[in-house]
């Protein structure tokens, strides 16, 4: 299944035009939309790129208000394109902004979503659109975390897909900014390798101001999805792959 090399990419109830958005339609971000917390009456996607989340959580659900944002120009336009060729073009909005910017307007959602950059400082050179997209100065997890009680309406989620090494330093920051796993996924691509991604829901402590481990979020269970299993050469998608993102791609 090749996603990154079409310019336009069709799923079941809408199509995608990444050709311009500098972050392509992807795996990570079809995992996150599928995965996600998806009951709110708001929604915000935050580095929204073309608009893939966003339209995945307009699919999953049918009245909630969803923005996204972008501190590209260019990936807001193919968004907005994106969203106009729905039926959910009406519950479906998009601006050029940080998420910086965003806490700063005071607006709270019952749903945060994000596939934020996972490149560290140290990438040399000049970066390209692309490259600057997935550069953790740009935006990184652990800014998500710690606005998270500024952004989240107090019952809300925020849900996010990083490498899953970054796991002790996601659930070290959430415990200083008033925060608890919700739900944890390792994303194996093969059953018996390793898992290189994290799919992460956040939500806040009951009590304010307290530590964001307590009450029994240590023993979140971090549960493990594969994405193929089988022998090599016999691979298939496994049934939990397939049950997650059978909304959308059109086969498998």
């Amino acid at each position: 299944m090749s996603i990154m090399k079409e310019r336009y990419f069709r799923f079941k109830q809408f199509g995608v035009r990444h050709d311009k958005a500098p972050m392509k339609v992807g795996v990570d971000g079809v995992l996150l939309g599928a995965w996600a917390y998806a009951n709110g009456l708001s929604v915000l996607d935050v580095g929204t790129g073309c608009g893939l989340i966003a339209l995945m959580m307009a699919q999953r659900n049918p009245t909630a208000l969803i923005l996204g944002i972008d501190v590209h120009e260019q990936a807001i336009e193919e968004a907005r394109q994106n969203a106009f060729d729905t039926e959910w073009t009406d519950r479906l909005y998009f601006e050029n902004h940080s998420f910086e910017e965003q806490v700063k307007l005071g607006d709270r959602f019952d749903v945060v979503v994000s596939n934020p950059p996972f490149f560290h400082a140290g990438v040399s050179g000049d970066l390209d659109q692309r490259q600057t997209s997935r550069h953790a100065a740009q935006l990184s997890p652990e800014s998500l975390l710690i606005s998270a009680e500024k952004i989240l309406n107090p019952e809300g989620r925020l849900a996010m897909i990083t490498p899953r090494d970054q796991l002790q330093t996601l659930l070290s920051v959430a415990a200083e900014n008033n925060l608890k796993p919700a739900r944890l996924t390792e994303v194996t691509t093969v059953e018996g390798k390793a898992a290189k991604r994290l799919l992460s829901e956040w939500m806040l402590n009951d009590i304010p101001g307290s530590a964001g481990l307590d009450k029994g979020a240590n023993d979140v269970e971090i549960e493990t999805l594969y994405i193929e299993k089988g022998e090599p050469g016999k691979r298939v998608f496994s049934a939990e792959y397939k049950a997650l993102c059978s909304p959308f791609y059109l086969d498998f």
